[in-house]
C-alpha cells in the first residue's frame, strides 16, 4: 500500500470498522486487493509484485437487523470521507470478480448484497493521527 494510504483513508477504515465491531458485537470482515487493469503497476527488479490500483473491505454485521456495507478505495490519498467510498456488496463482487459468503441463503445474499443505507451504520469521525517523516 502507498505509505498516503496507508496511514491516512485505509487507517481511518480500520478505525471504522472496530467501531462497527462494537457497536454491532459480531461481525465479518473481508478485505483485499482490486487489480482493476492489464497495466499493473510492479515493484522488485526480480520478484516482481504487482501493486493493487486499489483495496475493498466487505463487513457483514450478522446479528439482526443483519446488514452488509462495501467499500472500494483508490491506493492513493484518500480526498474524501469514507462515506464517499461506501459501496453495495455487489458493486465489490462485481469489481473484484469474487463472490462473499456463498453459503447464505440466495435470496437473503442477494437483498443484503444489493442495500446499502449510510445512515444504518454507525459512522464516527476517525481521531487525528500525526506521524514522524
Amino acid at each position: 500500500q502507498k505509505p498516503e494510504f496507508n496511514r491516512g483513508i485505509w487507517l481511518d477504515l480500520e478505525e471504522q470498522t472496530r467501531i462497527f465491531a462494537r457497536s454491532y458485537d459480531e461481525i465479518y470482515v473481508v478485505s483485499g486487493p482490486v487489480f482493476q487493469n492489464e497495466n499493473t503497476e510492479n515493484i522488485g527488479s526480480i520478484n516482481k509484485v504487482a501493486i493493487p490500483s486499489a483495496y475493498y473491505k466487505v463487513i457483514f454485521a450478522i446479528k439482526p437487523p443483519r446488514k452488509m456495507i462495501g467499500f472500494i478505495l483508490p491506493n492513493a490519498k484518500g480526498e474524501k470521507s469514507l462515506k464517499d467510498y461506501a459501496v453495495t456488496v455487489s458493486a465489490v463482487e462485481e469489481c473484484t470478480g469474487l463472490t462473499f459468503f456463498p453459503e447464505m441463503n440466495p435470496a437473503d445474499a442477494n437483498a443484503l448484497k444489493n442495500t446499502l443505507t449510510i445512515s444504518d451504520w454507525n459512522f464516527q469521525t476517525p481521531q487525528k493521527r500525526h506521524f514522524k517523516k
